[in-house]
């Protein structure tokens, strides 16, 4: 009998490790003010912004983090307000403690928005392989999603509202 509780307690536990991290750049920027380091989504990113709440809408997203810049919270918006969700803001550094943090969560589903130069990396540190080494700054519309089961981690890639990447996947 004991073995039988030891088992099943086991399998709940490696159950709640199982999770999908949905890693995304953020969307189009304004881009007629080269010395603005904090610019807003232009037309064709809040458009972008909504093919993602589309995208996501039925992938039962518990949680979603953005970095503090307007161009990351604003793709998160839409699909934070149509779930009630509250943005939570992380910083750009994306580390084995922040791997650690999002493993650690109870959420199964999970948002991650960032930047051209931080979702690969977040991609690596989550423990999967991801299919390019680098974006390039004209790649918006790729979406990872990154599977963890119990310690094993793989990444699909997908693309999301109009074409707009310059990256191909080997």
């Amino acid at each position: 009998m004991l073995t039988l509780l030891f088992f099943a307690l086991n399998l709940s536990g490696q159950a709640q490790k199982n999770k999908t991290i949905w890693v995304v750049r953020h969307a189009e920027k304004l881009t007629y003010d080269p010395k603005d380091a904090n610019p807003d989504l232009n037309a064709k990113g809040l458009q972008r912004a909504e093919d993602l709440k589309k995208y996501l809408s039925k992938k039962k997203i518990e949680k979603i983090f953005s970095t503090p810049f307007l161009r990351t919270k604003n793709t998160a918006e839409p699909l934070a307000k149509m779930l009630n969700i509250k943005v939570e803001i992380y910083e750009t550094k994306v580390d084995a403690d922040f791997a650690n943090k999002i493993k650690a969560l109870p959420n199964r589903n999970i948002l991650i928005v960032g930047h051209s130069n931080t979702i690969i990396e977040i991609v690596k540190v989550l423990g999967a392989k991801p299919p390019v080494q680098t974006l390039k700054d004209d790649d918006y519309d790729f979406l990872f999603e990154v599977k963890i089961k119990g310690v094993k981690a793989s990444v699909k890639t997908h693309h999301y509202g109009v074409n707009h990447h310059a990256t191909e996947l080997k």
